[in-house]
């Protein structure tokens, strides 16, 4: 199980093998000289992507400046993000905190999230709209396989918002 730098995504994880039981620890990612994207660049450029890995520990520290901060998204169909133990993690100024997203009939399920600390928003990213600390997704086609993922003692934190700006905990549309 490797570290993959595909500009600007780090990825975690070989697509289409069973990742299984590696220990990350320390990570801190964060982009310089980033100051906009649009909404169809928003899916493809997480700071960091855990792919089809299970068992596995993650410590992080700052997730910084990109429209994702965190995603756990299996490569396709049969694939799985599961099982996993994610301590820390600090997204910060991203449109979504944290991404569970899933494809085909690829599944995330049974994750556990200790002291998760999402602080989205930023004048990077208001311009997208929504933010979401936390966002379950699902591809077109997809079928939405998200199960018993757990989060404990998280804090949530959103800012540089105008008014009419909407912020959300759970299900994106």
């Amino acid at each position: 199980t490797g570290i993959v730098k595909t500009s600007p995504v780090v990825t975690i994880g070989t697509a289409g093998e069973n990742n299984s039981t590696g220990r990350y620890i320390g990570l801190s990612v964060g982009r310089l000289g980033v100051t906009s994207y649009t909404l169809a660049e928003l899916e493809s450029h997480p700071v960091v992507r855990i792919q089809d890995t299970e068992k596995s520990y993650f410590q992080f520290g700052y997730l910084s400046s990109g429209p994702i901060g965190l995603q756990l998204r299996p490569s396709g169909n049969g694939q799985k993000v599961a099982y996993n133990t994610f301590v820390g993690g600090h997204p910060i100024y991203c449109k979504i905190g944290v991404d569970l997203r899933t494809n085909g009939t690829g599944w995330v399920n049974e994750n556990k999230f200790y002291g998760l600390d999402c602080q989205t928003g930023s004048t990077e990213v208001a311009h997208l709209g929504s933010l979401h600390s936390v966002r379950f997704s699902t591809e077109s086609g997809g079928e939405g396989l998200q199960n018993n993922n757990q989060f404990h003692g998280p804090s949530f934190q959103n800012w540089f918002l105008p008014d009419d700006y909407e912020i959300t905990v759970g299900l994106a549309p």
